[in-house]
């Protein structure tokens, strides 16, 4: 890992001292490139990207992030590659929506800068992954970052509404094992103090914590 010459401060607070930590969760709706030019160091710039799973809205244009390390759950990057979805569907390369070329350029070429993970998994103080199996997806991972004001966690796919998924406890449509999704939905609301979801746009004033 290549430490930068100035120390960038992410959520509110600074993680592991003059290293950066890319935290990348859904390339579709904000390219990668534009979203590191809005942190004003560039794509060459950051050093990690964190996938929480790898559906196609959540895991494409990483070979936009040329220095990034990849870091995704083994189990995950397993099942994206033979999936058990329906033959009929018709979005992400019928695959229950992991799309083949994203999970093609995973092994090959971008295979050297993967990092495949099992389990939970400190990255950096102050920053980890924690894996929720057969959740959203069989190897979803939330990313915990603290900061000044707590806890946050980027959850991915496992809560889409905070207030539907998490206040109420009603998980959301799409998952593998139900009685897991709501034991994931559980510990998250019980470890974090701010949750962020992919596809809830109150993340967009949520996600103001530093």
């Amino acid at each position: 890992m290549q430490a930068v010459t100035q120390t960038t401060n992410l959520f509110g607070r600074r993680l592991a001292g003059s290293f950066l930590y890319a935290l990348t969760v859904s390339a579709v709706a904000m390219p990668v490139a534009i979203w590191a030019v809005g942190l004003a160091i560039g794509p060459q710039g950051l050093r990690e990207k964190i996938l929480t799973h790898l559906h196609y809205d959540h895991c494409g244009n990483c070979a936009q992030l040329p220095n990034a390390r990849i870091v995704v759950q083994r189990t995950e990057l397993m099942a994206a590659a033979a999936p058990m979805g329906p033959a009929a569907l018709a979005i992400g390369g019928k695959g229950l929506f992991y799309d083949r070329a994203d999970v093609a350029e995973l092994v090959d070429p971008l295979w050297d800068r993967l990092d495949l993970i099992e389990g939970d998994v400190e990255i950096a103080p102050g920053l980890d992954c924690v894996l929720y199996a057969d959740t959203h997806t069989p190897g979803h991972q939330c990313v915990y970052v603290e900061t000044e004001k707590g806890a946050a966690a980027i959850v991915g796919d496992i809560a889409r509404k905070v207030d539907l998924n998490l206040e109420q406890a009603i998980p959301p449509a799409i998952y593998y094992d139900l009685e897991k999704m709501r034991r994931a939905l559980a510990d998250i609301a019980r470890r974090a103090d701010v949750v962020l979801p992919t596809h809830d746009w109150d993340t967009m004033e949520r996600g103001r914590i530093g």
